[in-house]
Formats: C-alpha cells, structure tokens, sequence
C-alpha cells in the first residue's frame, strides 16, 4: 500500500511540474510588417503549405503583409503571454524603400482621457482563433474615431466575408 501512495505521489509531484514549467514557457517575439498607409484588417493564416517560408530578424519571426492585408505563413501558431510593453510584438508601416515606421498597439477604452490622439493610425482588437482546423491571428489598424466600425454582430456576413477573405490570402488547407 505504501509503495502505490509513494508512485501516486511522486507522479502527481511530476505533473505538477510538468504544468508549472509548460505554462512558462515563452512565445517567440513577432514582427509585423505592414504596406504603408493600409487601414483596415490584418490576417495572418498559419501552417499553409504554400505559404511564406519562415523568416527571423534579431530575434522576431517576422510576418510581411500583403498590400491586401494578408499573410499566409509556413509558420505554426505562437502561442503563449506575450508582453507589448516588453517588446515582444512590434507592428510597423512599411514604404516602397523598407523604411519602417512602428505602430503603437491601442488601448480600445471609450472616454478614455489618455486615448491618443485620432491623426495616430494604432493596432486594435489583435486575437487568435480557429476556423475548422485552420489557425489565424487578425487584427485592425485604423484611426481611434474609425475603431467602432470593425466591431459587428452579424455573423451571417462575416461567414460570407470570412470564406471571401480566406479565397484572396490563397488559403489551402483547414
């Protein structure tokens, strides 16, 4: 009887391990390079066979999107805590020549009095889902007076949009 408690114990202390060490675990830092001037929303569609090799620079995975707002990536999904303030996201414009210009992530709080000013374009409302099988992260980049646009509750038209957008980022396997 002693030695099943001793094995019941020493493999509850292993699990709990286990969870401790698997739920520290950082996620790579992630840079999104973004056309200069694109508002609107961002799409990043992950494990695609045709997609984007996988590209480093100093330490960041790095996501070029398209002029439509799109990314189709050999990558795998990111997952993990990620800390804006820390540096581990960087969202920037792009020009014709590669200069960057970084974009701040928004705080969407209405009535906010340290709400930026609205001539800042700002990310917002960055998430992670999935769709059948297929993993994606989005989010929006616009002005603080344009954000309340991209918040709808008609889901009948977003499953339209969401097949149409899935159609121009080439998409291949869910």
């Amino acid at each position: 009887m002693n030695e099943i408690i001793k094995y019941f114990k020493n493999s509850f202390f292993a699990l709990v391990l286990l969870i401790f060490v698997s739920c520290d675990k950082k996620p790579e830092k992630e840079r999104y390079l973004i056309p200069e001037n694109y508002l609107g929303r961002v799409i990043i569609f992950y494990d695609q066979a045709g997609g984007k090799s996988i590209k480093y620079e100093n330490g960041f995975r790095v996501y070029q999107v398209s002029k439509d707002g799109f990314l189709s990536t050999k990558f795998k999904t990111n997952f993990g805590f990620f800390s804006i303030k820390g540096g581990d996201l960087e969202f920037a414009y792009v020009d014709t020549n590669n200069k960057i210009k970084k974009l701040l992530p928004i705080r969407y709080i209405e009535n906010d009095p340290t709400t930026p000013s609205d001539t800042i374009v700002q990310v917002f409302k960055m998430g992670n889902g999935m769709n059948g099988k297929l993993k994606y992260s989005e989010f929006y980049i616009d002005k603080y007076s344009n954000a309340s646009k991209y918040f709808s509750n008609n889901s009948n038209s977003d499953l339209k949009e969401w097949e149409t957008l899935k159609k121009k980022a080439g998409v291949i396997s869910e």
